[in-house]
């Protein structure tokens, strides 16, 4: 081809070409034009192209080109146009290019170029087309531009040039299109652009430009296209800006400018399109606008504009096709719009109201959503031609369908009356739109049978509907799934839905989104079910709206699923063992559901959740590593175990310890540091396992404080000469004989030491087969059936177990001691009876005191004492109930751990102070008088003894019962006080609607006009979770009042007794001392010292000094300290040990040890020997007043009488703690059935558990009907025991063989009781 010579004119673009362009061109020396463009030509440009001399055209655009340009072409001086874009040319424009003195056309643009624009080219004075757009050069605008008067047409874009425009363009008088996009300009518009008159088209879009639009831009008098929009101008609009005659477009959105729209907006007589959004225009449209009648797209949204749109209410805007006022301020009621040729019309986020008119034929979007428009749906002025419509967020009320149902098809693609007040039913309104593709009617009051809302015969183009929050019922379709084969969301939350999830779900491949959560849980739909249930029906516990398992192949056969929330469905089985997951799914919300099994590893591994929900399940098992860094984590309230992977702590969004028994170390506990239970978590293992060390060491401390009381004791008993003390101490077997237990003298054999070493017996038996049986059978039953991993034996707790089968292991257990407390209640209510009052002393005369309830005239004191009494009662359950809750209410609230320990701490001492005030009360203390009735004052402190016993197991036993049930979150709180909060979830969906193109400028004419806008929208959800009971109150009520009751026993059974113990030797010291040392000290000491031993100190002081006196008389010394004034001047006996009082307190904490400790058996230790040590205290102290009152010493028929006394408030205390022993049984088989319906784990658990109470109250029957059979063949028990059965004091000689004789059958063998 190089040998051409005479060629001229070279034409070969757009033939495929490929490879180098050859220098031999060169060789072409009559080449005028040269077109190679449209072809694969790569390499570099050849030199020799600069050596035709009468080359004057090169177009080589559209090619591969590489390389730089050739500096040698800058040599040709004749070349006119050199045209090289759309290639990959790289390096500067060479600043030779200005000797191309010749150049009119020169187009660089979409290559690499780098570096700045040369200022040679202002040499170029031919120049009239430059274009060096999307390229990759630097600097600033060079001045020297400002030169070319010729130029008509630069296009700077989409570079990375900065700095301000120069003011010298100004001098471009021949420029008609000035394109400078996507840059980095600054600064403000130069003034001197409105010199240029000749300007048609002005593009200075998506810079960074400030400062006020100039009014000289009303100068350029030929201007037709202005697109300022998305920089940062501000100020008003000058007036001038619309006098422009020729203006036919006008973009000015996302930017600051501010004011009014000015009313020289109307002469702008030729306007096509002007749009302002994003600004913040404040005013009224002004009327003026009227004038614009080529106007055909107005667009002003997210202004702050007010007032009307009236001025669209006149027959004016005939070319008006877009209208676009959303997210501003306009009000009042939407007219006739006078646009017959409107297509789309958006007037959502605004203030409209009143109903909805329109008629416009040729409308294709519409959105009004966001305002307050009333009435009903206008269904009835939706055209044909009406392809999306969006009514959401108003106050529609009504669906007026008459007319559109009548209707053959629809052209409605899509449909949004989300977001209303409609309370109407669906019927086939829907059905009719035959296009439809998406639908959203969520949070509203359709109703009607969700299978009606769409029909998938005549609309299988379906791809998404949102029926959300409404009254819909019925079932899912199954034939849905497989006839929308486009479907990629649904959403049902929170409707009346029933019945099990489809399997043919899974026939859906192209499903990205499906949220059914709590899909029949809408409140209105819940009540209904609330009252139509039976008491038997599983549901009065779970009220699930679902009764099915979760279908397995959501998680195998939907590749494209990104979404899926199925919670708050009761949904039971386990998570599928799958060996991966859709690589899609990122977004997984199975919470409040029934899920059991482990967690399987595949779900933990999965590396692209950005949410994983499965908590309020019951999930078990261990964790392993996470691999998701970025997701957000939420297993809290399940029965997890194990320890925490590493992985979990590197987690921002975690929620998982709540409701877990995860293990760590108490020192680094390596716990999720975001997660919102990491400050006050209570390990796990380390929980439980402090429990078991401090009852060890608390038994530990017990038995060294007992082998110290054994040795004071002895020393003590030894050293007044008392043997049978000594004898029981270190004979313990005694305890345990066969009926009446008998010491050296037969001196305790009475009823009522008979009747508290049987209850001794009780009480260690219960221990004992508590700790031996039921500790090692927990631990073996939850190894197995347990909710937790085996690596938790130790938690041995009835309230870890799960199944029937631990739960008739349960009842076989516990159904030996209920038959022993039944045994023991038989056998002590013959010795129950309690007897008539004692004589009260005679021999002194004591000033009176006022009665504790007598009137002093106040109307407090002048009420009747039931009344009294009532009021007292529920003053006390009121405050018992308000504390107890708060406590579990803090505990709930998930405080930190110290605080936690003080409050568990001041609880157990608010219990021991309260149980101590009650008994203390002036309600519950006898009050006798003489002349009155002796048996009526009998039955009324019988029945104040009944009511302070009842009121201590309430406060003790069923107040904390009552408070978790109705406070704590794992039991009936959101079935009861409050509906349970909503749970909220974040769901993206996809939202499509037709719009038309807002930028269509001068270099997009090729775009079309109307387009298809999809969008993904986060779509806000929210339902009211079903109250899905998790069976795991039993286990809060243990873990929540363990520690209490622990500390409470500890405190009384090891802190005040020790404490007692020390009072009393200091005060006996103290007294032999006789020094008056230490006053506070003493007069606490003897506060703190129990009653019965201080009345022993005084008699055995009184008796001592009649040995010292050499038998000087000492009646009137005993009487001051056995007697008491009352309040008629008549003397009473004092308490020595009250009965009242030790009859509540064993019945209340044998109640505790038969419900929490039976549960726990750690804490039934310390409740065994606190009730032990209350036991063997009052004994021994029965036992030391009998020995004072048989010794040679005293014989005085003073103290006889006394003990007479005490008899008979021991023969009372056995009544009073035998009488509740039927109402204690039946509260503990009530708790323990509470505990079993846990065990079980399901609700259908109810009537097994019913079985379980049953077989637990017949054990209780047939022991005390074989008792009672056996009683009634023996002769009754005779009447207690009085002082005139006092023998003759024995000699000195032998003071055990003449002792204190009374007339007791249990001791000479003529009644023999059944015993344990």
């Amino acid at each position: 081809m190089g040998t051409l010579t005479k060629l001229q004119y070279l034409y070969l673009e757009e033939n495929d070409l490929s490879g180098t362009i050859p220098a031999e061109l060169s060789g072409l020396s009559a080449l005028v034009y040269l077109s190679l463009n449209d072809n694969r030509l790569n390499g570099t440009i050849p030199p020799q192209l600069s050596e035709l001399p009468h080359l004057a055209s090169v177009y080589l655009y559209s090619n591969r080109l590489t390389g730089t340009i050739p500096r040698a072409l800058c040599s040709m001086t004749g070349v006119t146009d050199l045209d090289l874009e759309l290639n990959a040319l790289s390096g500067p424009v060479p600043s030779e290019i200005g000797g191309m003195t010749s150049l009119q056309l020169l187009s660089l643009h979409s290559n690499r170029l780098n570096g700045s624009i040369p200022a040679q080219l202002g040499q170029l004075a031919h120049l009239s087309f430059l274009d060096l757009s999307f390229n990759r050069l630097t600097g600033t605008i060079p001045v020297a531009l400002g030169s070319l008067t010729k130029l008509t047409s630069l296009d700077l874009s989409s570079n990375a040039i900065r700095g301000s425009i120069p003011p010298e363009m100004g001098k471009m008088y021949s420029l008609e299109s000035l394109t400078m996009v996507r840059m980095r300009l600054n600064g403000s518009l130069p003034s001197e652009l409105g010199k240029l008159i000749s300007l048609q088209t002005l593009d200075l879009y998506s810079n960074e430009l400030t400062g006020t639009i100039p009014a000289s831009v009303g100068d350029m008098s030929s201007l037709t296209g202005l697109y300022l929009y998305n920089n940062r101008l501000n100020g008003t609009l000058p007036p001038q800006l619309f006098s422009s005659l020729h203006l036919t477009t006008l973009f000015l959105d996302n930017n600051r400018l501010s004011g009014e729209l000015p009313p020289a907006v109307g002469y702008a007589l030729l306007m096509e399109i002007f749009t302002i959004d994003y600004n913040r225009l404040r005013g009224s449209l002004p009327v003026e606008m009227k004038l614009m009648l080529e106007l055909f797209e107005f667009s002003a949204a997210f202004n702050e504009l007010t007032g009307g749109i009236d001025v669209f209410g006149e027959e004016v805007f005939l070319f008006l096709t877009e209208l676009n006022l959303q997210h501003n301020n306009f009000t009042g009621t939407l007219g006739a719009l006078l646009t017959p040729y409107l297509k789309q019309l958006q007037l959502q986020g605004n203030a409209f109201h009143g109903p909805l008119q329109f008629h416009l034929p040729l409308l294709e979007t519409l959105d009004v959503s966001d305002n307050a428009f009333s009435g009903c749906l206008p269904w009835n002025n939706v055209s044909f031609a009406l392809q999306y419509v969006n009514f959401s967020a108003n106050v529609f009320t009504c669906s007026n369908s008459a007319e559109f149902v009548a209707r053959a098809n629809s052209s409605l693609v899509g449909v949004d009356v989300s977001n209303n007040r409609v309370r109407s039913p669906v019927g086939d309104l829907f059905r009719r739109m035959t296009q439809l593709e998406t639908l959203s009617l969520a949070n509203n009051a359709w109703s009607g049978a969700v299978a009606d809302v769409v029909d998938p015969t005549t609309q299988s183009g379906v791809t998404s509907l949102d029926l959300s929050q409404n009254l819909l019922v019925g079932s899912l379709p199954t034939e849905w799934f497989a006839a929308f084969v486009n479907l990629t969301c649904l959403v049902v939350v929170g409707n009346c839905v029933t019945g099990t999830i489809p399997t043919s779900v899974c026939e859906a491949r192209n499903l990205t989104t499906l949220v059914l959560d709590g899909m029949g849980s809408n409140a209105a739909c819940a009540a209904r079910q609330r009252t139509a249930l039976s008491p038997w029906s599983r549901d009065i516990y779970t009220l699930t709206t679902t009764d099915a398992s979760l279908p397995a192949c959501v998680f195998s056969r939907l590749p494209a699923l990104q979404t899926l929330h199925l919670s708050g469905l009761g949904l039971y089985g386990s998570l599928p063992a799958v060996a991966t997951l859709p690589a899609s799914l990122a977004y997984l919300s199975l919470a409040h559901n029934r899920l059991t099994g482990d967690v399987p590893h595949a779900f933990l591994r999965h590396d692209a959740w950005a949410e994983f929900d499965v908590s309020f399940n019951r999930l078990r098992g261990t964790l392993v590593a996470w691999n998701a860094s970025d997701a957000s984590v939420r297993l809290l309230v399940n029965r997890l175990s194990g320890s925490v992977p590493a992985a979990y702590d590197y987690l921002a969004s975690v929620d998982m310890l709540t409701g877990n028994l995860f293990a760590c170390a108490l020192a680094d506990p390596q716990l999720p540091p975001d997660d919102p239970a990491a400050a006050s978590y209570i390990c796990g293992a380390n929980h439980v396992e402090l429990l078991l060390a401090v009852a060890a060491a608390c038994f530990a401390a017990a038995a060294v404080v007992g082998a110290a009381v054994h040795v004071a004791w002895y020393e003590w008993f030894a050293w007044t000469d008392f043997a049978p003390a000594t004898a029981l101490l270190t004979q313990p077997t005694l305890l345990f004989s066969r009926g009446p237990p008998a010491v050296a003298g037969d001196v305790t054999d009475d009823a009522g030491l008979w009747a508290l070493d049987q209850w001794l017996r009780t009480t260690l038996a219960l221990t004992a087969a508590t700790v031996l049986v039921l500790l090692p059978v927990y631990g073996a039953l939850t190894a197995t059936f347990g909710s937790v991993a085996p690596q938790y034996l130790w938690a041995a707790s009835a309230v870890y177990l799960t199944g029937v089968a631990p739960a008739a292991a349960l009842i076989g257990l516990w159904m030996p001691l209920v038959g022993l407390v039944t045994w023991q209640f038989c056998v002590l209510r013959a010795a129950a009876t309690p007897p008539a009052a004692p004589a009260a002393p005679t021999a002194a005369t004591l000033p009176a005191t006022a009665d504790p309830i007598a009137g002093d005239g106040s109307k407090w004191r002048q009420m009747a004492p039931t009344a009294r009494l009532a009021a007292y009662v529920v003053a006390s359950g009121a405050a018992v109930l308000a504390i107890n809750g708060g406590y579990v209410y803090a505990w709930n609230q998930q405080v930190p751990a110290a605080l936690l320990a003080l409050l568990t701490l001041a609880l157990s001492c608010f219990k021991l102070a309260s149980n101590a005030l009650l008994c203390r009360a002036s309600w519950f203390k006898p009050h006798r008088q003489s002349g009155a009735d002796l048996a009526a004052q009998a039955a009324a402190e019988d029945a104040r003894t009944h009511v302070l016993t009842g009121l201590l197991c309430f406060n003790n036993v069923v107040v904390p019962l009552l408070t978790e049930a109705l406070v704590d979150t794992d039991c009936f709180l959101y079935a009861t006080l409050q509906p349970a909060p909503s749970v909220v979830s974040d769901v993206a969906l996809r939202v499509c609607r037709l719009v038309f193109n807002p930028r269509l400028d001068s270099t997009e004419k090729t775009l079309p006009r109307t387009l298809l806008a999809c969008a993904t929208r986060v779509s806000r959800l929210a339902f009211q979770p079903p109250f899905l009971y998790n069976f795991s109150c039993s286990a809060a009520l243990v873990t929540n009042f363990a520690g209490v009751f622990a500390l409470r026993f500890v405190l009384s059974g090891v802190v005040l007794l020790v404490a007692q113990w020390a009072a009393l030797r200091f005060v006996t010291a103290a007294e032999e001392r006789a020094d008056g040392r230490w006053p506070l000290v003493l007069a606490a000491a003897r506060r703190l010292e129990r009653s019965h031993w201080a009345l022993l100190r005084r008699i055995r002081s009184a008796i001592d000094t009649r040995g010292r006196d050499g038998g000087a008389d000492v009646s009137v010394q005993l009487l001051a300290a056995l007697a008491a004034p009352a309040g008629d001047g008549e003397a009473q006996w004092r308490p020595f040990i009250d009965p009242r009082r030790f009859a509540a307190s064993f019945v209340v904490d044998l109640l505790v040890l038969l419900t929490f400790g039976v549960l726990f058996p750690p804490l039934a230790l310390l409740v065994g020997w606190s009730l032990a040590a209350q036991l063997l205290d009052a004994r021994w102290a029965l036992v030391e007043l009998q020995r004072l009152a048989t010794s040679a010493t005293s014989r005085e028929a003073a103290l006889a009488a006394f003990v007479s006394a005490v008899d008979a408030d021991m023969r009372r205390a056995v009544s009073w703690s035998v009488a509740p022993l039927p109402g204690v049984v039946a509260l503990t088989v009530a708790f323990w059935a509470f505990a079993v319906f846990d065990t079980l784990g399901d609700a259908a658990g109810v009537v097994a558990a019913g079985a379980g109470v049953a077989a637990l109250t017949a054990a209780a029957v047939l022991v005390w009907l074989l008792l009672h059979l056996q009683h009634s063949l023996l002769p009754p028990l005779p009447s207690p025991l009085s002082p005139a059965a006092v023998a003759p004091p024995p000699s000195k000689a032998a003071p055990e063989a003449a002792a204190f004789e009374v007339t007791n059958p249990l001791r000479h063998g003529s009644v023999e009781l059944p015993s344990l």
